[in-house]
């Protein structure tokens, strides 16, 4: 040994012996040539390597949160509305967009760490064991003392990083609600109020973070007393074993040494661990979508339906909400191919979710319904709702041109087919005013447009999606007289040879319907034909 570490001091004297030699056949010339392209190509391949580490790791995190997130977005699109509407539409937002976030960083920024340092903590434990099993053995005994506090303050973390998820998911719902009803809040001059209620769901957040630092700021100096303790009795005890003669001094200190170089991959080690604590609180609200499975089940084999006459059959049928809310009770309703139904009743009497329980927005909760004598269950979810037409009092667009959303009615349309949709709906009159034309993009929730405008379009993708099933859910409520006037004709066009359900307030729109029911209390109270409606006029 003493041999060998003389050697090392010698070797600064040999070098200068072998360059200085006559013997050397390299040249300075060379050397200038040669040397400086050698470190330019090794800092240059050096560059890339460095660079493709970096992106090969964080397309990984990128690629994985892209894949999950389309996944939660498909799977969000197939629940039914009474999963859905449990929560704000901001806390989903924030679940596919903030958590998954959470769950990219930690990916990109701790693979690395994990298999290099795992990789040299392995080899040097295996090194500890060649040294001296025996101390290796009662070193181990030190690791507990290492491990359960970064456990347990692991644990917080990932309770208080769900927390804090969910607390930035009320705070986007928030802000998405504060937007949608930004001219509510000013007509009322409630501004204040909405601020003072944004600033306590913003402390509660701010609450939330400040633990999860505090606990993070903890965790490297726990770490690092409790690796002292750890070093210092392998040391305590690796000395008392070298005084009575166990182990060499040389032996213990390569082993010491060693310790010591193990300490800092497992101090890096507990620190990713922390991190991936956050990470799985966060993808716990991931996953508990992806897991969650769809109330609307199938019958198997499912049907497809191909052509169909329209016939619609409630039989028995009462629908409750999660919460046991009762809405509809004992329904039994036939409705005949081509004819035209209104239903009318006090608000709140059940209207929509009847007309919501065909196309299986919600599912029937006892009875069932028949559309052709075939039971809605057991058809194929989406060859039932290509049969059916709905226009809402909603007049929902989407954030794209008027073509688009007229053409979600056919989406393999002809552009002829949708311009005279366009025309029966009376789009036309105002989409070439704008400079764009059918071009022109509505903006979010279709906000500039006027709501006839909105409902003109609704319409016209009703009329290119020809379904011998037509829903109107108040279709005429809150528009100006022009524009119920050009909605009205178009419906009175729409309905032609189909069947139809009008949900209505307003006399002229069920001026012309074969059969009027009336709801009341969640029940059929009466249904009066058309003879009988005029009877009673």
């Amino acid at each position: 040994m003493p041999n060998q570490k003389g050697r090392l001091f010698l070797l600064p004297k040999q070098l200068k012996a072998l360059v200085g030699s006559p013997s050397m056949s390299i040249h300075v010339n060379e050397l200038l040539g040669l040397i400086p392209i050698l470190i330019i190509s090794a800092y240059f391949l050096d560059g890339i390597l460095r660079f493709l580490h970096q992106f090969c790791i964080r397309y990984v995190g990128v690629a994985t949160v892209r894949d999950i997130r389309n996944k939660l977005h498909e799977h969000l699109q197939k629940l039914s509305l009474s999963q859905i509407t449990k929560e704000m539409s901001g806390a989903y937002v924030s679940r596919v967009t903030n958590d998954l976030i959470a769950v990219q960083s930690w990916v990109a920024e701790t693979i690395t760490t994990i298999f290099n340092d795992s990789s040299k903590a392995v080899f040097l434990f295996a090194w500890l064991l060649s040294v001296n099993w025996s101390l290796t053995l009662v070193a181990v005994v030190v690791i507990p003392l290492f491990v359960i506090p970064v456990v347990n303050l692991a644990k917080r973390l990932r309770r208080l990083s769900r927390k804090g998820q969910e607390s930035i998911g009320d705070l986007s719902g928030y802000v998405q609600e504060s937007l949608q009803n930004l001219k509510l809040a000013q007509a009322y001059n409630l501004e204040n109020f909405r601020d003072k209620k944004f600033q306590n769901l913003n402390s509660r957040l701010f609450s939330t973070l400040i633990k999860t630092v505090t606990i993070e700021a903890m965790i490297s100096p726990i770490t690092g007393l409790v690796g002292a303790c750890g070093v210092a009795f392998v040391f305590w005890y690796g000395m008392k074993s070298v005084a009575i003669f166990q182990i060499t001094l040389g032996d213990f200190s390569s082993y010491f040494l060693t310790t010591i170089l193990l300490y800092e991959p497992i101090k890096r080690i507990s620190r990713v661990w922390s991190t991936l604590q956050q990470a799985l609180g966060a993808s716990e609200r991931v996953f508990e979508i992806l897991d969650q499975k769809s109330s609307l089940t199938e019958l198997k084999p499912a049907t497809h339906l191909k052509s169909i006459k329209g016939q619609i059959k409630f039989n028995n049928v009462a629908f409750k909400y999660s919460d046991g809310r009762e809405i509809l009770n004992n329904i039994n309703l036939e409705i005949n191919p081509s004819e035209k139904v209104a239903l009318i009743g006090p608000s709140g009497v059940g209207k929509t979710t009847l007309v919501s329980l065909i196309p299986r927005f919600y599912d029937v909760t006892e009875g069932n319904i028949e559309m052709d004598g075939i039971d809605i269950k057991s058809v194929d979810i989406h060859s039932l709702r290509s049969q059916i037409s709905l226009v809402t009092q909603e007049q929902v667009l989407f954030n794209c041109s008027i073509k688009e959303n007229i053409m979600f009615g056919k989406p393999n349309a002809k552009e002829e087919d949708m311009l005279n949709a366009a025309k029966k709906a009376h789009v036309i009159e105002f989409a070439e005013k704008f400079y764009e034309g059918f071009e022109t993009i509505v903006g979010e929730s279709g906000a500039r447009l006027s709501g006839g405008q909105r409902q003109r379009v609704a319409l016209a993708r009703a009329f290119l999606k020809d379904a011998p099933i037509l829903i109107l859910d108040e279709p005429t409520s809150h528009l100006d007289s022009e524009s119920e006037k050009f909605i009205q004709e178009a419906i009175d066009e729409l309905v032609k040879n189909r069947t139809v359900i009008i949900i209505a307030h307003k006399q002229s729109t069920i001026d012309n319907v074969d059969k009027v029911i009336t709801l009341d209390k969640g029940m059929i109270v009466s249904v009066l034909n058309k003879k009988e409606l005029l009877k009673s006029k």
